[in-house]
């Protein structure tokens, strides 16, 4: 049979309840999504056929509930992850919910952006000429642009790098890694709502210890 357009399977059943009278019913098996639904129709004695109509009326109204998935208030990394192939310069894993953004490549040999829910939160990638300069020169020459006395030191992909924390505007965070290979220089800047840090910033650092040159 079917039911709430569903295939169904009714099986029907007596009960003896006395030496002269049965109970008599009939259950229905409706299967949904996640679940089967189990409708249970019975009546002691005459009493079962005398509902009959009101059965039919009730099984015509049932209606199997539409689930909606709840979606979280917050922004929440994808468990898929695609890599981005920064040609010639390195490969790096991200959440496959992360956006590639159109950016303008300027000068610069090379430019992307990912983002997440929000246009303030995102990972942006240039790679510029290194001009012979080892990392730790090249971060001597870029640290003054940075008005923070937040920095350290670090390694990318085995290779030597140097970090700066720094904020531009109130509630938005930032951190730029440095680190040059092949005579390239290739910052990664992170960005993401300060309240919210604990949400964006390890899931973007994940991306930048994922980084393998070429």
């Amino acid at each position: 049979m079917t039911v709430a357009g569903r295939q169904a399977s009714k099986v029907p059943y007596q009960i003896q309840a006395t030496t002269k009278t049965n109970i008599y019913g009939h259950q229905i098996f409706v299967p949904g999504d996640t679940c089967v639904y189990k409708l249970d129709f019975e009546g002691y004695g005459d009493q079962y056929q005398a509902h009959a109509a009101v059965f039919d009326a009730m099984l015509n109204s049932f209606e199997i509930p539409v689930v909606v998935a709840k979606k979280p208030d917050v922004w929440q990394p994808s468990s898929n992850l695609e890599t981005l192939d920064a040609s010639p310069y390195f490969t790096m894993q991200y959440p496959d919910n992360l956006v590639i953004a159109p950016v303008t490549k300027g000068d610069k040999n090379y430019v992307n952006e990912l983002r997440a829910d929000r246009l303030d939160c995102s990972i942006h990638i240039d790679v510029f000429g290194a001009k012979g300069l080892t990392v730790d020169k090249a971060w001597a020459q870029n640290k003054g642009k940075y008005k923070s006395k937040t920095s350290g030191e670090t390694t990318i992909g085995g290779a030597k790098a140097f970090w700066v924390d720094y904020s531009t505007r109130k509630d938005i965070s930032s951190r730029a890694y440095f680190v040059v290979k092949n005579d390239k220089v290739i910052r990664v800047t992170l960005n993401w709502y300060t309240p919210q840090k604990e949400i964006y910033f390890p899931e973007f650092e994940k991306c930048v210890k994922s980084i393998k040159y070429k």
